[in-house]
């Protein structure tokens, strides 16, 4: 079959040589959803049209999709777990070839989420109005990453989307791709693609960023990519599908500067314990807000320290977690804005004399959001 050398010649000699089209790509979905199934004009290149852009969250150990097939979140229907914020962005380049989809996943709350893997499916149609959809072709090039070790896709799979026995959209429902090309050398078909990254656990405060280019000239984020074509498209359309994570990052610091702690002291007689009552006030003239997760760190000594710490902050000391006190004042997930104040009841510690500790002990560590949206 001659259409398939075409596309191996291409993927050999360089897609970058063939003239440029462009990308035009209207408004996404709040999790990045896009394509005409979604209410989105994206067209790719010459003669590409997007049926269908979406992301699936896969978490170890929870069901996120309820009735569905599966246990991962299509991203399009389906809510992220409590403290985990899925953020999107997009970004096309200068000369519309290349667009770059930014997922930024973070963990607001105090517990690890384990095993946590995000998946992109592009469902693109190329000159369905000349020759009809089923009569593309796609391939590799290149090699996938190896797990959360590296930043290249760990997972992949060409297929049909799952209208007609294709099992892409199953497999991405269930956090696993098969790493195949349905259609195999020359095949064609109605394909659809998708790439997954396996981004490992992602401990509390930590957040964690995956690119994923769709690209009509033959560019590529990272060592490997998918590459999908019409080779009797006039004119000649090639989308590519690549991506790569970035280094992780930890998102809490030390935002005592921007807050005011403020306790009231009382004797616990049966244990010999101080109970505290703290209240933490973000200034109004603050320019950022102080967001999950809250960790309350205390300069310990041999006569001053917490009865029951939670555990230790990046600079060693002890602190008490209190994501959920905090977060039952200000709902599950939400910062701490300039003018805003929380109390929290029951900050326990033993003290030498039974003396309240001063002020400058004190520290409270969360995550930085910003300057605050201004309210209407």
């Amino acid at each position: 079959m001659k259409t398939n050398l075409v596309l191996w010649a291409v993927l050999a000699g360089g897609l970058a040589l063939l003239p440029a089209g462009a990308i035009e790509v209207g408004p996404f979905g709040a999790h990045g959803e896009g394509g005409s199934r979604n209410g989105q004009n994206f067209r790719i290149g010459p003669a590409g049209s997007v049926f269908e852009l979406d992301a699936f969250l896969y978490v170890g150990g929870q069901d996120l999709n309820g009735a569905d097939p599966g246990r991962a979140a299509k991203l399009s229907r389906h809510s992220p777990p409590a403290g985990l914020n899925v953020a999107f962005a997009s970004e096309l380049s200068a000369d519309k070839t290349d667009l770059v989809l930014r997922y930024t996943l973070a963990n607001t709350t105090n517990a690890t989420f384990t095993d946590v893997r995000l998946f992109v499916l592009l469902d693109t149609e190329i000159a369905e109005t000349q020759n009809t959809f089923f009569n593309e072709l796609a391939a590799t090039a290149g090699s996938p990453g190896d797990g959360p070790g590296d930043a290249a896709p760990d997972a992949w799979q060409i297929d049909e989307p799952g209208f007609a026995g294709g099992t892409l959209h199953q497999n991405l429902l269930e956090g696993a791709l098969n790493n195949r090309n349905a259609f195999g050398e020359g095949q064609a078909g109605d394909i659809a693609m998708a790439i997954g990254f396996f981004l490992g656990n992602l401990k509390p405060g930590e957040s964690v960023v995956t690119r994923v280019m769709v690209s009509e000239d033959g560019s590529r984020l990272g060592p490997f990519s998918l590459v999908q074509t019409d080779p009797a498209a006039l004119p000649p359309t090639f989308v590519t599908l690549s991506g790569e994570t970035e280094a992780r990052e930890q998102l809490i610091s030390d935002a005592t500067g921007l807050v005011q702690l403020t306790f009231e002291w009382r004797l616990n007689q049966p244990v010999g314990s101080l109970l505290g009552r703290l209240r933490i006030e973000n200034a109004r003239q603050s320019q950022a807000a102080v967001g999950p997760p809250f960790q309350l760190g205390l300069d310990s000594t041999p006569g001053r320290r917490f009865v029951r710490p939670t555990g230790t902050l990046p600079n060693g000391l002890p602190y008490l977690d209190i994501t959920e006190a905090v977060a039952a004042q200000l709902g599950a997930g939400n910062p701490l804005r300039p003018g805003e104040s929380v109390t929290i009841d029951g900050i326990e510690i033993y003290s030498a004399g039974r003396l309240a500790p001063p002020a400058s002990v004190w520290s409270l560590w969360g995550s930085r959001t910003g300057a605050p949206t201004p309210e209407n």
